[in-house]
């Protein structure tokens, strides 16, 4: 009896070492991209394997289980924003961004709550079908009279609409699929938007195409290092293997600093921006019923550092 409770233990602790290193190192084989698109409910079952090591006894498991947590929340901040908290506000120059996904909205009532909220310079609407044309008149007379409108039918309408003078306003192909590009003047600084939809990574063909396409988009950001924000429906977790390979590429930061998955899961919305700028203040876009809509993020120049 001892002797099958200590392979039993042992069993266990191979299995939450294998689960870990499979979801870190293989994310798009299998097995692995179900894992690693779940890997905060994994930490979490880590977490809890450690404690119930604990009570019945078994360090083996307490202390695998409790490495393996610590491995997938070291992963898991390293591909988040790394600031531990948010930096505070400064008197640089400040830009902020909204993106909303209008698939997940039922009426222009669930806009009107960002507006509700704060008035961000850039409000981004991904999913833009003929049918929300009434969003174009609402929003000119919310204070956004500059856009860039691309209605369609399918997932890949989309409008960006800004507070301030667009100095540049056209299409990026990315995998033959029109994604919008928007230059605005704010201050006398000229913000670099993109706002895009990836294919969602459903199987090995669409993880390639997907792959693909945020290669081009990192091809399309070489030696457009300032002042730069890409925004949208990436349609994958941002610590997913692609996404981590395209912020490398591109020298981008992420505005999430933590995460806490919705009704659906984990959020495929992101907000990634140049590194002269930082983030001070990210959240959530929520109907009243707390069904993700999309999120926003506030930005500010960096503090310059005066030499003596």
């Amino acid at each position: 009896m001892q002797t099958i409770r200590k392979s039993w233990s042992k069993l266990t602790a191979a299995i939450l070492v294998t689960t870990t290193l499979v979801a870190i190192l293989l994310p798009n084989a299998g097995i692995g991209q179900v894992l690693n698109n779940y890997l905060i409910h994994i930490m979490l079952l880590m977490l809890l394997s450690g404690l119930a090591g604990l009570f019945v006894n078994k360090r083996d498991i307490l202390f695998t289980g409790l490495a393996c947590t610590a491995v997938l929340a070291l992963y898991l901040k390293n591909a988040s924003n790394l600031s531990l908290k948010y930096p505070k506000a400064n008197q640089e120059v400040h830009f902020s961004v909204a993106h909303i996904n209008l698939s997940n909205a039922l009426s222009f009532q669930d806009i009107r709550q960002v507006l509700a909220v704060d008035t961000p310079d850039i409000i981004s609407l991904q999913e833009f079908t003929p049918e929300w044309t009434e969003v174009v008149e609402a929003l000119t007379s919310a204070g956004y009279p500059f856009s860039f409108r691309y209605p369609s039918a399918d997932p890949y309408g989309k409008a960006v609409f800004s507070r301030h003078p667009l100095k540049d306003q056209s299409f990026i192909y990315l995998g033959g699929v029109p994604n919008a590009y928007v230059a605005v003047d704010k201050g006398g600084i000229e913000f670099k938007v993109y706002s895009v939809y990836l294919t969602p990574a459903l199987n090995k063909f669409t993880q390639q195409q997907s792959s693909k396409e945020l290669g081009k988009l990192s091809e399309i950001l070489s030696g457009k290092a300032d002042h730069v924000f890409v925004l949208g429906e990436f349609n994958q977790v941002y610590w997913s293997a692609d996404i981590i390979r395209f912020r490398k590429e591109t020298g981008l930061h992420n505005s999430r600093r933590d995460i806490i998955p919705n009704k659906s899961g984990a959020p495929y919305d992101h907000i990634f921006y140049s590194p002269e700028m930082e983030c001070f203040s990210f959240s959530e876009i929520a109907d009243e019923e707390g069904n993700h809509l999309g999120c926003r993020g506030k930005f500010q120049m960096k503090t310059k550092k005066h030499k003596l």
